[in-house]
């Protein structure tokens, strides 16, 4: 039983760290962090759609994205941006945590700490479930609307 264990720990931490090759990219199909939930799907050219953020899980704790549109992309439409620089991940005993600092066509909308539990499904994709949050500072004010 104890080896059973060990070898279902073991496969979990590697399916997980399959995560993090370098050679892979995730496209985060809602361009949305702020959920309890984050999906992410393998990069394939196919799951484009207008403004598509692309993440890349770099080594050392670094996060690197970029942005691909559809042929019908236009101008002007919101999009996630995030300071790279202030930007960390880790996954360290089953949980992931990211450090994100970023916002919609700024970067100065929200700064959070969170840990998630990686969920992987039978395609690959990776489903990320918040389990806690170190802190959140909005940093934008909401616009006031007077009647």
């Amino acid at each position: 039983m104890k080896k059973l264990l060990i070898l279902l720990l073991f496969c979990c931490s590697a399916n997980a760290q399959n995560m993090f090759d370098t050679k892979l990219k995730w496209v985060l199909p809602m361009n949305d962090l702020n959920d309890n939930e984050i999906y992410l799907t393998a990069y394939d050219p196919t799951k484009i759609a207008l403004n598509t953020m692309i993440l890349i899980f770099l080594p050392g704790g670094k996060i690197d994205y970029d942005y691909e549109s559809s042929v019908e992309a236009c101008a002007g439409v919101d999009f996630l941006d995030l300071d790279v620089e202030k930007c960390s991940w880790i996954y360290a005993n089953g949980t992931f945590t990211l450090k994100i600092r970023g916002g919609y066509a700024a970067i100065d909308d929200f700064n959070f700490k969170r840990d998630y539990k990686i969920v992987h499904d039978e395609v690959g994709d990776v489903r990320l479930k918040r389990t806690k949050t170190y802190y959140y500072q909005k940093k934008k004010k909401e616009p006031q609307f007077l009647d």
